[in-house]
């Protein structure tokens, strides 16, 4: 088999992966839409019973507004403060945490508060929220990050569910915010609520949990064994959410929306983020696989599960054809099968989105967001294409699990390490690279490359490029 042949053999291999990824996905959304669960309640079917509820916070140098705003919305709660336990798991380093004991100290006048302070971090949110978890003494744990606040009526309206629909534990939707007018902002606020929208419809199949406006029963998440710490640890919600799928766990979705959240609002924020989402999902779908595929439950559930687990999977794939073209240009290799491929490809990673985005248009138009923001969300999307791709190295290489805080609350540029440089640039010149064989080669050989370039371009220049300035100004030359 020549080389030719051989490159057209693989491409058309990962454009096949990525079609029936893409076709499990709109028949499950299609299905989903059909026979929603995300249901809603009347104040007339609200239950008299306030039982103790524990809400966890865990927080690592978040900062003192965010901090201090979460409080206030737990002080707001529409819920007897006798029958309120908060607990902050906190994971600062001990500057900061000396800064946010000032703003504890206050509001333990109001709440019944309490702070923990773990001497590691192992198991990341999932190990701090396991030692609230042995703290709590409420009937329900309601689980919160420190940048999504509860509207007043949280409660009121998430714990009927519990106390007469008998479930185990319900999720509420979020109103995701961007408290700045930045491109980055309107684009990340346009994207997050797309993937809301989505996952309201495959709530049907399984409730999705999405580590924040979740209340569960204390007893059942303790029967369970708590929060994964290991392979859970990047993504302790979606792990919970199989385990808890297996396990026959009742959940609820709740249309509403009951808390406000942030979105990230800086590019290497929002890189970041998916970075960690990513290997998260994709490390609990390796190791819950066989345990899923054996579960006696609706093989649509095992489905819907697996689709959410592997939803990064479009984008890692797009991220190998770069490699192709260069494979096709260093063997002097001119296939018009391998343009084709890599068109369809780009055109299939992109569908999903777009759809969502012309079913969605009434909501985000009279939302706030314009379809232009829509744009730059798909475009932020495909951008992440290289990075995930240097994560999966990264990990490959060191076989070892880091979880970086999303900086919100602002537009805060953080310190990096050598290492994090390095791959950041290695994402960038990976598919430039791709853009100069195009010129050289003066043929449509590599297209894709040529598109994802210009819109990685597009993306680093309208939304990253003054931030990674100030970035390399807070450089830390130190050990990654």
């Amino acid at each position: 088999m020549n080389c030719s042949l051989l490159l057209d053999l693989v491409s058309s291999i990962l454009l096949l992966v990525i079609i029936v990824h893409v076709v499990l996905y709109q028949v499950l959304y299609y299905i989903g839409r059909k026979r929603s669960t995300a249901v809603s309640l009347q104040i007339s079917e609200l239950c008299s019973n306030e039982p103790l509820v524990t809400i966890q916070v865990p927080l690592r140098n978040e900062p003192e507004d965010l901090v201090e705003e979460m409080l206030r919305s737990l002080m707001e709660l529409d819920w007897p403060k006798d029958r309120l336990e908060v607990v902050f798991i906190d994971d600062s380093e001990v500057e900061h945490s000396a800064r946010l004991s000032k703003v504890f100290n206050h509001y333990s006048k109001y709440l019944k508060l309490r702070v923990l302070k773990r001497s590691s971090r192992d198991g990341f949110k999932a190990g701090a929220l396991n030692l609230a978890l042995k703290h709590a003494s409420g009937k329900y744990v309601a689980v919160f990050d420190v940048d999504t606040t509860p509207l007043p009526h949280f409660l009121r309206l998430a714990i009927p569910f519990l106390e007469l629909g008998n479930y185990d534990y319900v999720q509420v939707g979020a109103k995701l915010r961007a408290r700045d007018n930045s491109l980055i902002a309107r684009a990340c606020e346009a994207f997050e609520d797309l993937k809301f929208g989505v996952a309201r419809y495959l709530s049907c199949f399984g409730v999705p949990l999405f580590g924040f406006g979740l209340v569960i029963r204390s007893d059942v998440l303790r029967a369970i064994g708590g929060w994964n710490e290991r392979e859970g640890s990047l993504a302790e919600d979606y792990d919970l959410m199989v385990r808890g799928a297996i396990a026959g766990l009742k959940g609820v979705y709740v249309g509403e929306k009951l808390c406000w959240g942030e979105v990230p609002h800086t590019y290497h924020s929002f890189v970041i983020q998916n970075e960690r989402w990513f290997l998260g999902r994709f490390l609990v779908t390796l190791y819950r696989i066989r345990d899923l595929l054996r579960a006696r439950i609706n093989v649509m559930t095992k489905l819907a599960l697996l689709i959410q687990g592997i939803a990064y999977l479009p984008l890692t794939v797009l991220s190998l054809f770069p490699l192709l073209a260069i494979l096709a240009f260093t063997l002097g290799v001119n296939s018009m099968n391998l343009t084709a491929t890599t068109l369809l490809t780009l055109f299939a990673v992109c569908t999903p989105q777009i759809v969502d985005a012309l079913r969605s248009k009434p909501r985000i138009v009279h939302g706030g967001a314009s379809i232009r923001d829509v744009a730059r969300a798909i475009l932020l999307y495909i951008s992440l294409s290289p990075h995930l791709l240097t994560a999966l190295i990264k990990y490959s290489i060191s076989r070892r699990l880091e979880f970086k805080v999303t900086p919100k609350g602002s537009r805060r540029y953080v310190p990096v390490t050598t290492t994090e440089f390095i791959l950041e640039v290695v994402a960038l010149a990976y598919s430039t690279l791709g853009l100069a064989l195009s010129i050289l080669k003066a043929l449509p050989l590599v297209p894709l490359c040529l598109l994802l370039t210009i819109s990685l371009l597009y993306v680093l220049l309208k939304f990253s490029l003054p931030e990674f300035r100030e970035r390399v100004k807070l450089m830390k030359w130190g050990k990654s």
